[in-house]
């Protein structure tokens, strides 16, 4: 993967896990996230499934992501990250039964815009 990022020149490497992946596993990848080696890669992490939208395990992800400095990468039209640190990672999965189809209307972007202003 990291040599993807070299040819593809980029500085970010998403992790993206399955919905399977719980919550209680959050010391699992905290230990990966831990001993990868970066080399000049900033990491982020996408989680999947609504467990991680629960409160008490958002402000536990957000510790060990802050304490690692790897992003919180979510769909902010869901939830917005537990923690982003140097940069905000989004991915736009769209609302609706058809994901990824959603053509954004301009109100929806500028609400966008405002949640991505530092406040």
């Amino acid at each position: 993967m990291k040599l993807i990022c070299r040819v593809l020149d980029s500085r970010i490497l998403l992790v993206q896990t399955p919905g399977s992946f719980r919550s209680d596993k959050l010391g699992i990848a905290g230990y990966f996230f831990k001993e990868v080696s970066r080399e000049d890669l900033m990491l982020v992490w996408e989680t999947r499934g609504p467990a991680w939208e629960n409160a008490e395990v958002r402000e536990r992800l957000r510790g060990v992501l802050q304490k690692l400095d790897a992003m919180h990468v979510t769909d902010p039209f869901r939830v917005m990250p537990a923690y982003t640190g140097e940069i905000a990672y989004f991915r736009l999965h769209g609302p609706g039964k058809q994901m990824y189809y959603h053509q954004y209307t301009d109100i929806e972007l500028q609400k966008l815009k405002e949640a991505c202003n530092p406040i």
